[in-house]
């Protein structure tokens, strides 16, 4: 059975041009055996192509979680915040 999700007939592998065995765990581009490496994720080993294997994979998904959860939650509660005190002063 193969799990590869892009199995159109055309599809090759991104790196050498092989028949592609499966998807980079980052980019999402196709790979072949031979062009994947085997990296440490947050949640544990991901199978990623040889052009991400070498980027900071734990620092990614740091700087995505500060982006898309942190700095949003810092936002809401300064308008929160904001929002109090002109009810506070509304209120004198």
């Amino acid at each position: 059975m193969d799990v590869l999700a892009v199995s159109d007939e055309g599809s090759r592998c991104a790196v050498c041009g092989g028949h592609p065995d499966g998807l980079c765990a980052i980019c999402h581009r196709a790979a072949c055996a031979d062009c994947v490496a085997i990296v440490r994720g947050p949640l544990g080993p991901v199978a990623c192509c040889v052009d991400c294997g070498t980027r900071d994979v734990e620092a990614e998904y740091r700087d995505r979680i500060v982006r898309d959860v942190v700095i949003p939650a810092l936002g809401l509660a300064v308008g929160l915040a904001a929002l109090a005190a002109i009810g506070w002063i509304l209120v004198r």
